[in-house]
């Protein structure tokens, strides 16, 4: 059985209340998530562009790289000291990249050898987020963060699962990502499933924030543990719920559908971790008094 997400929900409930045509997103990868789920971590400068053409149906260019350092490579990879690289930026960008001989993080995947992810290290023009919302500014912190995620995560894993956080709006202010604000949208940010997500997800539970809440308890699906069911079990007659816009109903009169999201939510978890549990109203019609 699959997981039945939330992102959909809270897509069409932020729309429809939304005073703006369409609600854009921002989507991006914490530093965790990306250096994990690379096969190859660098800290390079391009030193030109390549010869080679790109391929038509992907916007960017081949670059030739010169590494400075290996944060992380396969076993087939071997060390390097110079590489070429299919990067996703405009002609601009990389030109400018090549003239300041910046300093870029560069994490790539071998199965996505068109989708490299860059972070400059450019002094003044670092950005990216980790998976607790900080906006990290500095390279330093940037390659000690990428240092320490590599290092805890074990030989043998070479991927991780991921989980989408609705990243909080203030975090948002003042970065690449807060043209999503002004159309009434907001950021997702990919974080890995372990242990630290877990301890997030379980204060969302607590929360009094129906819209955390259902996040919350998506994310410990990841997670189960007596101690996790017995949290689903308990949220199956939960109130927390959303309650659509009027309509009329058949026998003439107003009403409206609650939707009980956090029953429905942790009903699904329950049934996707093979527990047989009677599925709770999920949803209901009331009259408009």
């Amino acid at each position: 059985m699959r997981l039945a997400t939330p992102l959909g929900l809270v897509l069409a409930l932020l729309i429809s209340h939304s005073s703006l045509a369409q609600p854009l997103f921002a989507t991006a990868d914490s530093l965790e998530a990306a250096v994990s789920n690379a096969d190859l971590v660098i800290v390079a400068r391009i030193t030109r562009l390549s010869d080679i053409e790109p391929p038509p149906d992907e916007p960017g260019h081949w670059v030739n790289l010169e590494i400075d350092e290996i944060l992380k490579m396969s076993l087939q990879e071997g060390p390097h000291e110079q590489l070429g690289m299919f990067l996703k930026r405009d002609l601009e960008e990389l030109e400018h990249w090549i003239d300041e001989s910046a300093p870029l993080l560069i994490a790539y995947d071998n199965t996505q050898p068109y989708q490299a992810q860059v972070i400059t290290l450019e002094p003044d023009k670092v950005e990216v987020m980790n998976r607790d919302f900080e906006v990290l500014r500095d390279a330093e912190e940037v390659i000690r963060v990428a240092r320490t995620t590599i290092r805890r995560t074990p030989r043998n894993v070479t991927r991780v699962a991921t989980f989408r956080l609705f990243v909080p709006r203030e975090r948002c202010l003042g970065t690449q990502w807060a043209w999503c604000l002004d159309t009434g949208g907001r950021m997702l940010l990919h974080v890995p499933a372990d242990v630290h997500l877990e301890k997030k997800a379980i204060k969302m539970v607590e929360s009094n924030d129906t819209f955390d809440r259902t996040i919350g308890i998506s994310a410990l699906f990841y997670f189960e543990s007596e101690e996790n069911r017995e949290r689903m079990l308990s949220l199956l007659k939960d109130p927390g719920h959303y309650d659509d816009d009027p309509e009329l109903g058949p026998d003439g009169f107003m009403r409206f559908r609650r939707r009980y999201v956090i029953r429905a939510q942790a009903y699904s978890v329950l049934r996707c971790w093979g527990l047989e549990v009677e599925q709770p109203v999920i949803e209901e019609f009331l009259k408009v008094e």
